[in-house]
């Protein structure tokens, strides 16, 4: 045996229990200076020549045993086992165990059995010790704010609960981590949702094991006083298992089983009713009244949307279903209101179709939805939550442009030279069938892949923005500003980036340029119209200047450069321009699922360019009065809901 793990051997032999501090000291009376880490891989390594030597009939080496495990699995110490060097040689180490009871299988005498045993438990100590390093790099207040963490925590948690079965595991990593009672998947549920549906779905299996195991996983759940609950949350849950069990008479199974069953889950709905609502609970319904924030609608909105047929068409009506579409968004994106495809002519010239899903068929002016809409004026996004302007059925499944399916959309159409400049605009209304909704970091993979039509069309449509772009279309520099002025002049607010390169990538200036064609038609027809209005004065010395400071000179400089530079957009139903993007016009209407500007102006596309329907001096000056109505409470209320997110993102604070 090495001559450290000798000592140490000799130490926990004669010694209790130390820290590792105290540990540390004790080495150093043998000469043996090592750091916390390298105290740790000594006490690894002592582990894995105790079981490749083991003799069994030496009780004093099994209590040095129980030692290391005291040493590794403290929470204090679990960091240092992060080291892959050290992880690796536990896994050695259960090797070594598998090996051993292997070898013994054909010979299980009672001392045999017994020596098994305690290889067994040795095994368990070392994978619990594996389980713990596997979650203790994340804090556990913090359990959610990395996606690639918040990947590692839901696996390893999915993995030990759901396919090893082992309690004492689970149990474990709970005491160890007890926050992660209320982890949340990627998909927004709480693992203890999938525990009772894993239980409810056993119920009916002759299989006692996982039964009596799910049993005691959530006995563990409502145990732990970290479990949080919402009143909602806790009335599904409840309601859950009063179906359940009121189901239990339509079994098979034997009277004294659905007795022994109907006991617990009336247990655990006791349980659950005694918990206390959090008071985020109250919070949200006194901050919604306060700003007029309305997050539920009437359930007859939902049917009237799933029941009708969403595609409709007239002679007015392109079919454009047979042109390769798709949609780029955030990784984290559920809701798809814009789309691309792209042809090359055979005169080489390109068509570039910008697609803006079409909400005319749903949203209809004045009507109750339209109100709702309307009070609200925009999405609001909130840290844990999206209140959005529109129902759920329209926001992510009628209106969305989701992959395989047929909708009805505004086409904003750019024919292209072969050189990539503009030759007409055009504004239709079409029937697309959309193809694949790709995320960011999708689009490098394809262009690195194998399928040529998905890589023929967005290389050559991000070869259109970079044209675009080195045109000087638009002044980019403007979102640099606006960057900085949210990450530095906006109080307790974290800058949460949306998008990847945000003033640099393709669909942002395809975006801009729907924008800016869309607002320069109705500007030189003199049409009523909502402009996005800029009165920024983007000094290109100043943004230079603000590049070049170093990060120690921020604080002061950069905030006095930025009051120089930036003001807010705001609407208006007067063509003031944009100055930050150095634009003769501006406007949204490539947004309309998440803001009631960019709807309204949508719906003026429709009456003013599309329908060609005859257009009336009483109905232009009913439109002006109107766009004056929705421009002054629009910005209203944009800034009403910026105070909104930031007094719910200070209360969320306080109630964590």
């Amino acid at each position: 045996m090495n001559k450290d793990v000798i000592i140490l051997l000799e130490i926990l032999n004669s010694e209790h229990v130390y820290s590792l501090n105290k540990l540390k000291q004790k080495l150093l009376q043998y000469n043996i200076n090592l750091m916390e880490i390298e105290i740790i891989a000594l006490i690894v390594e002592t582990l894995y020549e105790s079981i490749c030597y083991l003799q069994m009939n030496k009780k004093s080496n099994e209590k040095c045993m129980y030692k290391c495990f005291k040493y590794l699995n403290a929470g204090n110490n679990i960091k240092y086992l992060e080291n892959v060097d050290i992880i690796n040689k536990l896994k050695k180490c259960i090797e070594k165990i598998n090996k051993k009871i292997d070898s013994t299988q054909s010979n299980l005498n009672s001392i045999v059995r017994q020596n098994i045993n305690f290889l067994l438990t040795i095994k368990d100590n070392i994978e619990l010790t594996i389980i713990q390093t596997s979650i203790t790099s994340i804090q556990s207040e913090n359990f959610e704010d990395v996606d690639d963490d918040k990947d590692r925590i839901e696996n390893t948690l999915y993995y030990f609960i759901f396919k090893q079965q082992k309690y004492n595991y689970v149990s474990e990593i709970f005491k160890t981590f007890p926050e992660l009672v209320n982890f949340k998947t990627h998909c927004g549920k709480y693992i203890l949702d999938d525990v009772i549906t894993e239980y409810l779905q056993c119920l009916n299996s002759p299989n006692n094991f996982e039964e009596l195991y799910y049993e005691k996983i959530i006995d563990l759940f409502l145990k732990s006083d970290k479990l949080k609950m919402t009143k909602a949350y806790k009335d599904t849950i409840i309601n859950r298992l009063i179906l359940a069990k009121n189901n239990l008479k339509q079994n098979d199974l034997s009277k004294r089983k659905n007795k022994r069953i109907r006991f617990f889950l009336n247990d655990v709905i006791e349980h659950i009713k005694q918990f206390d609502i959090i008071d985020r609970e109250q919070f949200l319904s006194n901050i919604n009244y306060r700003y007029g924030i309305q997050d539920t609608y009437n359930s007859n909105y939902y049917d009237r949307f799933t029941k009708r047929k969403y595609i409709s068409k007239d002679n007015s009506t392109l079919d454009l279903t047979g042109r390769y579409t798709f949609t780029v968004d955030n990784e984290n994106t559920n809701s798809f209101d814009d789309a691309f495809s792209l042809i090359k002519n055979s005169d080489g010239n390109y068509e570039l179709d910008v697609y803006i899903s079409d909400l005319s068929d749903y949203v209809q002016i004045n009507s109750k939805l339209d109100e709702l809409a309307f009070k609200k004026g925009a999405t609001i996004y909130l840290p844990d939550y999206t209140l959005t302007m529109l129902p759920h059925s329209l926001t992510y499944n009628n209106c969305s442009l989701v992959k395989n399916t047929y909708r009805n959309v505004i086409a904003h159409r750019f024919v292209l030279s072969k050189n990539f400049d503009i030759i007409s605009f055009d504004i239709k209304k079409a029937i697309i069938r959309v193809d694949d909704n790709f995320g960011y970091q999708d689009i490098k993979k394809i262009l690195c892949g194998t399928d040529f039509l998905k890589i023929k069309t967005l290389s050559t449509i991000i070869d259109i923005a970079n044209n675009i772009k080195r045109n000087n279309f638009y002044n980019m520099d403007y979102h640099y500003i606006k960057k900085l002025k949210k990450q530095f002049l906006t109080p307790n607010e974290q800058l949460l980036e949306k998008y990847q390169n945000s003033h640099t990538n393709f669909v942002d200036v395809l975006m801009i340029l729907t924008n800016y064609f869309t607002s320069d038609i109705f500007a030189k027809l003199n049409y009523p119209f909502i402009y996005r209005v800029n009165t920024s004065q983007i000094d290109l010395t100043l943004v230079d200047h603000i590049k070049e400071l170093k990060e120690e000179e921020i604080s002061k400089q950069i905030i006095e450069c930025i009051k120089n530079l930036y003001n807010p957009s705001y609407y208006s139903e007067y063509n003031l321009g944009h100055n930050g993007l150095n634009l003769s016009s501006y406007c949204h209407v490539t947004i309309p699922i998440r803001n009631y500007a960019s709807l309204f102006s949508q719906r003026l596309e429709c009456k003013y360019l599309i329908d060609n329907k005859m257009i009336t001096d009483k109905q232009i000056y009913n439109d002006e009065d109107q766009i004056k109505e929705v421009v002054n409470y629009v910005n209203d209320r944009i800034f009403y809901n910026d105070e909104y997110c930031l007094e719910y993102k200070q209360k969320i604070k306080q109630l964590k």
